[in-house]
């Protein structure tokens, strides 16, 4: 440090003016002038020239002076970003994450199992779909070699029945069993229902509440023999006997099923927590999907579709 003219003292690191040497002398013993100045070198002259530590934010600007520095620390954006704060781990934070890890891990498995399960009902179901399109196709097929019945003027003697005048005039305006299956209205209440009662006794219900509740002139299809079970249907303009294995009967039965399972997405979409595993609605949709199917045993199928037909040609047939 050396002394400026008019005996003024100056030192360049700290910026600091002073008249007297004893001030001088006070401000090098000070910690300011000392944490300034790392080292000295002597000059040709014999002067010392203090070399200054350099301060450096982290930003990347440099600093003669430490206060400079700390000013430019609470305005700068870098020093300034938010810390991310330490959790403080502990064994009771340990035992929580271990918790919720278990609790991901548990949910993700019912979840996996849950689509699982959807997966498969989704291939029971679309299989299923197959099947009843390949026997309604295949019984089309056999109604269509049926001759078809246009003037039939017998006359049951044993109850004096008029088979002719009793389709052609009194039934004149029936419904036809395509007009049938077209107005018929099926929704998830007959869904529910048929997952209740189960599927035998659902398909049932639902012909009762409609054939069984239709005047006897408008219905589509009567049984004029309940001993022989003869069936005769309206198609189109015209009433045609049934087969001897029932063919037309059959077909009906299969639309009115495949019309009814047709509405399980529709009742997925009503019930949204059918998707969550072990939940009420999940395990009634299982319930409801199985009935609609034809029920857990396929191996009752043949047995089923019996006593619904039984049931129909006792519930359509014309007593004289």
């Amino acid at each position: 440090m050396s002394p400026k003219v008019a005996n003024n003292f100056v030192c360049k690191n700290c910026n600091y003016k002073c008249s007297k040497k004893s001030d001088f002398d006070k401000h090098i013993l000070t910690a300011k002038h000392k944490n300034r100045t790392i080292r000295t070198e002597k000059s040709h002259n014999g002067s010392d020239t203090p070399i200054c530590k350099e301060w450096v934010c982290v930003c990347g600007k440099t600093y003669k002076a430490r206060n400079s520095l700390w000013y430019h620390k609470k305005k700068c954006s870098l020093v300034n970003e938010p810390e991310i704060k330490q959790e403080h781990i502990t064994e009771e934070n340990i035992i929580d994450q271990t918790v919720q890890t278990n609790n991901l891990i548990t949910q993700d498995s019912i979840l996996n199992n849950l689509m699982k399960q959807n997966e498969h009902l989704h291939k029971l179901i679309i299989n299923r779909d197959e099947e009843h399109k390949k026997e309604i196709e295949k019984l089309s097929e056999q109604i269509s070699k049926i001759s078809r019945v246009t003037n039939n003027k017998t006359t049951n003697n044993n109850n004096k029945f008029n088979l002719n005048f009793f389709l052609n005039t009194q039934c004149k305006d029936a419904m036809s069993i395509q007009s049938f299956m077209e107005n018929l209205k099926l929704g998830c209440k007959e869904l529910e229902h048929m997952g209740d009662v189960g599927y035998l006794n659902g398909m049932i219900d639902i012909f009762n509440n409609t054939i069984g509740n239709m005047d006897v002139y408008k219905r589509p299809l009567h049984c004029t023999d309940l001993k022989r079970e003869v069936l005769y249907f309206k198609q189109g303009n015209d009433w045609e006997r049934d087969s001897e294995d029932k063919q037309h009967l059959k077909k009906l039965i299969k639309n009115v099923e495949s019309k009814n399972y047709d509405n399980l997405q529709e009742w997925q979409k009503d019930h949204p927590g059918s998707l969550q595993c072990d939940s009420r609605d999940s395990e009634h949709y299982m319930k409801i999907a199985t009935e609609a199917l034809g029920g857990a045993d396929s191996n009752k199928d043949s047995i089923y579709l019996t006593k619904i037909m039984k049931h129909i040609v006792r519930e359509v047939h014309v007593k004289p």
